[in-house]
């Protein structure tokens, strides 16, 4: 049987590929092209052998536009997302219940090409933004969408693998997240993000204990247990800490 492996690149390797992909789109979009960055694992530093190249084109163009363009080049997976300028700097001007996860894209990009510095602009902005962002209101939303997989495990029957291993790993996303907000902290990576919420200061109780049971169980008997552990915590810390109250009988705020 034949076996199929990633081919390697050095990070400078990919840094070259970055530039020469540049001197391409530079002579496609001409005056169009603002600028160009290298996101992801790459501009961090923490870019594998077998990693991808991520690219962010900013065109000035129509504010919806925005395309994702995946291949390979020369053997290297790239990924180039096409935003709007204008609709970038509108968006650099408020931060989502994403934020530990995203919040980094601006302040971590390696930028190739940037003839105006929108790029300072932008971080202007997303700094401004994180400083008058609503946390509570971002811990609210991000902890309720942990929530929707949450009760999912419960809806699940014994053979029902594929879809119990899909939930767990969204409940552990969510709570990191939550976690990484109630403390301000952008993780570093997504691989790396509920290892690196189990250090932070202000977590619900038995959090490291409670994410950790989900993955060391196999049964679904024993996920549950282990939700119907984590859940009830989450739900205390965010109305001690935060005074969070998820629950809205009169409907006030519909």
């Amino acid at each position: 049987m034949e076996h199929w492996f990633p081919k390697k690149f050095t990070h400078k390797e990919r840094l070259q590929i970055a530039n020469k992909i540049l001197e391409v789109l530079k002579d496609r979009y001409k005056k169009s092209l603002v600028s160009v960055a290298i996101e992801g694992s790459t501009a961090k530093g923490l870019d594998a052998p077998e990693s991808d190249l991520e690219l962010r084109v900013l065109l000035d163009c129509d504010l919806d536009y925005h395309r994702w363009y995946a291949f390979f080049f020369e053997g290297m997976f790239v990924g180039i997302s096409y935003n709007s300028y204008f609709r970038t700097l509108e968006e650099s001007k408020e931060i989502d219940y994403e934020w530990s996860i995203s919040g980094d894209n601006l302040d971590t990009a390696i930028v190739i090409f940037d003839p105006s510095n929108v790029y300072d602009v932008l971080n202007q902005n997303n700094e401004f933004a994180e400083q008058r962002a609503d946390f509570k209101k971002l811990i609210t939303e991000s902890v309720t969408d942990m929530y929707e997989h949450i009760y999912k495990v419960f809806t699940l029957s014994d053979n029902d693998y594929i879809s119990l291993n899909k939930e767990v790993t969204n409940i552990a996303y969510w709570a990191a997240l939550t976690v990484g907000l109630a403390n301000r902290v952008k993780y570093k990576s997504n691989k790396s993000m509920v290892e690196e919420s189990f250090a932070l200061k202000n977590t619900p109780s038995n959090y490291e204990k409670n994410i950790r049971n989900l993955f060391l169980n196999e049964n679904l008997f024993d996920i549950k247990n282990a939700v119907s552990v984590l859940w009830p915590s989450f739900v205390k810390w965010v109305s001690s800490e935060f005074e969070i109250d998820l629950s809205d009988d009169n409907l006030s705020f519909v």
